[in-house]
């Protein structure tokens, strides 16, 4: 879904199908499972490289419509990100999530120009460059435990996401994920 895979998708159409049949479902899957989350009041947080066409699947059009969803671009060299040279690398990567908060410690990751950017090629530089660094991780579960801050404070009680609970109106994610058949 990401950058290299226009090219991919130009030079060599039957690989780029392959990966594409390969990648799909699940990228649908994950749609599901984000709508699923919103549609019950929960959240969910996504990390694509960007640009991604990613949310040109199907639910991911309806997800990004939501209200709540937000997003934002990062510049992986401003957590670190090193390649197979020891350089910096930009590695422009793009969040969505459906609350702000979890995102709230992403921001401050734009590149500033002030140094030079490793210019990652072949699959195992970009290989390498897929591991997100200590502080882009630690920025991810800062925001995830300041949302859980800002919902306890909210209500002062605790839930945790579960799957097939609630009313019976309600579809279970296995009735979301696999609809009966008309």
């Amino acid at each position: 879904f990401g950058p290299r895979s226009h090219l991919n998708k130009s030079i060599n159409y039957s690989s780029w199908l392959q990966s594409y049949q390969d990648a799909a479902p699940h990228g649908r899957l994950c749609g599901q499972v984000a709508l699923w989350q919103a549609q019950q009041g929960r959240y969910f947080i996504v990390e694509q490289p960007f640009p991604s066409t990613l949310y040109e699947e199907p639910p991911w059009p309806e997800v990004s419509s939501l209200d709540t969803v937000v997003s934002v671009v990062i510049h992986q060299c401003m957590t670190g990100l090193r390649g197979r040279n020891g350089g910096l690398v930009k590695k422009p990567t793009g969040f969505v999530a459906n609350d702000d908060t979890l995102l709230e410690f992403l921001h401050p990751f734009q590149c500033n120009g002030r140094h030079e950017h490793e210019v990652l090629g072949g699959s195992r530089a970009t290989a390498a460059a897929q591991i997100w660094t200590w502080k882009l991780a630690t920025a991810i579960a800062d925001g995830i435990c300041l949302l859980h801050k800002k919902l306890c404070s909210a209500s002062k009680t605790l839930a945790y996401p579960s799957v097939g609970s609630g009313s019976l109106d309600e579809p279970t994610m296995d009735e979301l994920l696999h609809p009966p058949e008309s």
